[in-house]
């Protein structure tokens, strides 16, 4: 879903998907990120990522662009995955014994 999320981001931008390279620009995201001294890679993520898809063909802009629509999107799926556990937790605790 991650990769998807990807392409649809690098689409919405209005540059040509360099489809050799998405999983490329991914993993790189991915290493980013286990190796990030920051919560989540914050920043190293977006900078790994960027410079592989300006490498890939992307003008500066589009690839920021992109890489920040990706994060927001996954962040957002994240969250809102964690908050519906969360509230079907909290309403399990809150029936009346029977």
């Amino acid at each position: 879903m991650q990769v998807s999320s990807l392409v649809v981001a690098i689409k919405a931008v209005g540059a040509a998907v360099p489809w050799h390279r998405v999983l490329l620009v991914w993993s790189a995201g991915i290493g980013a990120r286990s190796v990030s001294p920051t919560p989540g890679g914050i920043g190293v993520v977006e900078a790994a990522m960027i410079a592989v898809l300006v490498v890939a063909g992307l003008r500066p802009a589009q690839a920021v662009a992109a890489v920040l629509i990706y994060r927001l999107v996954n962040a957002k799926s994240a969250v809102t995955a964690v908050l519906s556990v969360q509230g079907s937790i909290r309403r399990r605790r809150e029936r009346p014994a029977a």
